[in-house]
């Protein structure tokens, strides 16, 4: 299930709260959302029943893990820069199938990155494990993803299924 319209993390944890209050029956729920430079990220919902499955500073780090093993910040730059087009810049220099890459086309990358997921997953653990020794509030897990929690979880509730047919 997805919600449709503002994206800021306070707005997709009050869209869950709404979900289940009419059905609290979920196995699961899942909050993604970037950090870049939203105000209300530390204010999303965070607690056993609702899982923030954060990226910082956006989504395209994901991206980003598949191919490099990095682990450089993206600050707001000055003047207010958005972390997440430094990002991107990034992103599109990485791997020449990125050049022409933008915001919110996830599906067409897919089957060109899907064989290295797994090499994703273990990169973004490091750089959770890393960012979090980092004391600076600016460098506290930047970069990183939260997105490898909900592959494994989809991959054990899948071997789960399997096993029972």
């Amino acid at each position: 299930m997805t919600g449709k319209g503002d994206t800021a993390p306070i707005s997709v944890g009050e869209y869950a709260e709404t979900v289940l209050k009419k059905d609290s029956d979920f196995d699961h729920v899942f909050l993604v959302f970037d950090h870049d430079r939203h105000d209300s990220y530390d204010n999303a919902p965070r607690n056993r029943t609702v899982k923030a499955i954060t990226s910082i500073p956006c989504f395209e780090i994901r991206y980003l893990f598949h191919f490099k093993d990095s682990g450089k910040p993206y600050p707001i730059g000055p003047g207010g820069g958005s972390p997440a087009d430094e990002l991107i810049s990034d992103l599109k220099a990485s791997h020449p199938c990125f050049a022409d890459y933008k915001k919110g086309e996830c599906e067409k990358f897919y089957n060109k990155i899907k064989d290295m997921r797994e090499d994703a997953c273990k990169r973004a653990e490091k750089f959770i494990i890393e960012g979090q020794k980092v004391q600076s509030r600016c460098h506290f897990e930047n970069p990183s993803t939260r997105l490898h929690l909900v592959i494994s979880t989809l991959q054990e509730m899948a071997q789960i299924k399997s096993k029972r047919n």
